[in-house]
């Protein structure tokens, strides 16, 4: 393997632990807003 592909290799490493940190940013705000939906949903009932 040359040191070309290595840091190839090093830079889609990098892109798709960025993209899975978006993803788990996304998942987070989406569950905390579900969270607060729920909350206040559950005041008028």
């Amino acid at each position: 393997m040359s040191n070309a592909n290595s840091a190839d290799l090093m830079t889609q490493m990098v892109a798709v632990a960025r993209a899975y940190e978006a993803a788990q940013s996304m998942v987070q705000n989406q569950d905390e807003l579900l969270s607060k939906t729920i909350s206040t949903l559950g005041k008028y009932t």
